[in-house]
């Protein structure tokens, strides 16, 4: 082979492997670029659902703000938020009885009217859509203030019971607790030395792991109630379903921090059939369960708003709930709202039973000092929720209790 022939081939091999060298580089290039463009369009996504989110939020707390300034606006002696006309509440009564007097609307009547109407989707604002449900925390039973006999009544009401499978049976019977968890609360918010027999005690409570005290205080927050003896996330948020009366996830106010207790031993927090022998049983659908999370408070001053509770809440008021005619005035009061004062509670109350009046609004009140706020904004794709407690004292508008999610 001629050294002519040697010099070609080995600059036809230099000139290849440049020429692999340079498409290698390419490549390399190539591949960083579309790192570089992924890593970008990432960012900006990230950035842009950023911007989303900031907006939701100011949107979210905007409504909180409107809020405080109806509370601070609201100089009447009385506070009646509407509901959807779509309520079961608003349509259970006969269209037979006399109506109450009708009261002329206000422009904060408009106002409290449209919030209820635009719950659900929101309205326009700022290039995204504002929620604002407001709730009133005195036309719920507190806690902290309920006697024995009407946390039972709440608790019969809303079928609070205890699931026991029978072994030797095999199947599943429920046993009435309300009695029983009536004393558990009384018992957690009362000082020691100063608890009742049959409810849950420190013993219990000392029993479930991990192992925990009772408070022997006024509860903090609603969610509490889940560390009680013998009660259940179910019991307390009920059956998945829209939320009732501003209880919000699957039933009840989320985010409020209530540890969940374990379940005590042959105790479910589901839904449960009756495995008897009868086949079709196991065919039936699990019945829904009503929680409590809707019904309850640890705020105000224990007198309910008559304006705005409701019927389960009206079923557990002392008067009415020993009552025979108990589903009659309690949809009464449902039906000739709303209220001024006492009196014209009272003569709703007398259409049903003339005796009834005077005990029952000793419970009841028109007015309300403590709502909570559900503000919800939304913008694209992002959606932000503010929920404060707030109490008015005067001018003075208080938070009591906030939370953004």
């Amino acid at each position: 082979m001629s050294d002519s022939n040697r010099t070609i081939r080995r600059r036809l091999r230099e000139r290849g492997l440049a020429l692999m060298l340079v498409l290698g580089l390419v490549v390399l290039l190539v591949s960083i670029g579309f790192s570089f463009h992924d890593q970008m369009a990432g960012r900006l996504t990230d950035a842009r659902m950023g911007a989303l989110d900031a907006e939701a939020l100011t949107l979210a707390r905007s409504g909180l703000y409107l809020a405080k300034l109806l509370m601070k606006a609201e100089t009447r002696s009385y506070l009646y938020l509407p509901r959807e006309e779509t309520s079961p509440e608003s349509k259970s009564g006969s269209s037979d009885q006399p109506r109450a007097k009708k009261i002329e609307k206000t422009k904060l009547d408009e106002i409290y009217q449209f919030l209820a109407t635009s719950e659900k989707e929101g309205f326009p604002l700022e290039g995204g859509r504002l929620s604002i449900q407001l709730i009133d925390e005195n036309a719920l039973i507190n806690l902290n203030r309920a006697s024995e006999a009407t946390l039972a009544s709440l608790f019969a009401v809303v079928g609070l019971k205890r699931r026991k499978k029978l072994e030797i049976l095999d199947e599943v019977v429920e046993e009435d607790i309300s009695r029983e968890a009536a004393r558990s609360v009384i018992n957690w918010r009362s000082p020691e030395g100063q608890k009742l027999v049959g409810g849950g005690d420190d013993t219990y409570y000392d029993s479930r792991k991990p192992p925990y005290r009772s408070r022997s205080a006024p509860f903090e927050v609603p969610d509490e109630l889940l560390l009680i003896k013998d009660m259940t996330p179910l019991s307390f948020f009920g059956t998945p379903q829209e939320s009732r009366n501003g209880a919000g996830g699957p039933g009840g106010p989320p985010g409020e921090g209530g540890a969940k207790p374990k379940e005590a031993e042959g105790e479910s927090d589901t839904p449960v059939k009756d495995k008897g022998k009868n086949a079709d049983n196991d065919k039936e659908k699990p019945k829904k369960v009503e929680g409590l999370a809707g019904y309850v408070t640890v705020w105000g001053d224990g007198k309910v708003n008559a304006n705005n509770a409701p019927l389960t809440v009206l079923k557990a008021m002392p008067g009415i709930a020993e009552s025979i005619s108990r589903e009659a005035l309690a949809k009464a009061v449902v039906d000739h709202r709303p209220y001024r004062d006492a009196g014209e509670i009272r003569n709703a109350l007398a259409m049903v039973d003339p005796r009834a009046g005077g005990q029952i609004t000793a419970y009841l009140k028109t007015s309300s000092t403590v709502l909570r706020v559900r503000a919800t904004g939304f913008r694209g794709v992002r959606r932000r929720v503010v929920e404060a407690v707030l109490s008015k004292t005067g001018i003075l508008v208080k938070t009591l209790y906030y939370r953004e999610d």
